[in-house]
């Protein structure tokens, strides 16, 4: 899904942006479908100073990326902190809202705003749109029957829905804000740990670019 490139973006410069984008979504820490997070823990202190920023952002525009994030990465730092067999409870009942929180804003919001979506079930929308069917059928258990379900499948809704969040939001805005070499080599880095078809069509992009780097510099 590309983003609405008109969409005023809420950071000050792109440097902003960079700086969260790494905090973020550590190239470590990510892979073709999953996120490993326990290469995260080293990144916790950065992720929740990186929360500070997206609540902002999350004031300043209306898009629903910002808001998805923040609860996103909100979520994924809970994750990382948890270790006592105690927290369990505590940890699964915040993730179960977390994730009807953020499935409801990526693929129930579509359902009721494009009428060509209307008869579509949610699992077909994020099917559409490479979301986590994983996390949909998790949301209609909570939502439907009630149903908590185990912090275990929770876990791994949230890796799916961490690295489509990665792939199908911030780093196309990533690409549109190449501007050098080095960024170029930095984004490829990235580009590398995703399925070929996508490299393929950036580096076709990139060589357009490289090819008038004489005028962007």
């Amino acid at each position: 899904m590309s983003r609405d490139r008109t969409l005023k973006f809420p950071w000050k410069d792109e440097k902003d942006f960079h700086i969260i984008f790494h905090d973020i979504f550590p190239l470590k820490a990510l892979s073709q479908k999953y996120a490993n997070f326990d290469k995260l823990i080293p990144n916790l202190g950065k992720m929740m100073s990186s929360l500070r920023l997206l609540k902002v952002w999350t004031r300043r525009s209306s898009d629903s990326m910002f808001s998805v994030t923040y609860e996103l990465i909100k979520k994924v730092t809970e994750i990382l902190q948890s270790g006592s067999s105690s927290d369990k409870e505590v940890l699964t009942d915040s993730l179960s809202l977390g994730l009807v929180k953020i499935v409801n804003a990526v693929v129930d919001d579509k359902q009721f705003k494009n009428q060509f979506n209307k008869k579509k079930s949610m699992t077909s929308i994020a099917s559409d749109i490479g979301f986590s069917v994983r996390a949909v059928r998790e949301r209609n258990t909570i939502a439907h029957s009630q149903k908590t379900p185990c912090l275990r499948q929770l876990i791994e809704c949230y890796k799916e829905m961490y690295v489509w969040t990665y792939r199908t939001w911030w780093l196309p805005i990533q690409k549109d804000l190449v501007r050098d070499l080095d960024t170029y080599f930095e984004v490829k880095a990235h580009l590398e740990a995703l399925q070929p078809p996508e490299l393929k069509t950036f580096e076709s992009e990139i060589e357009n670019v490289k090819s008038m780097r004489v005028g962007i510099f």
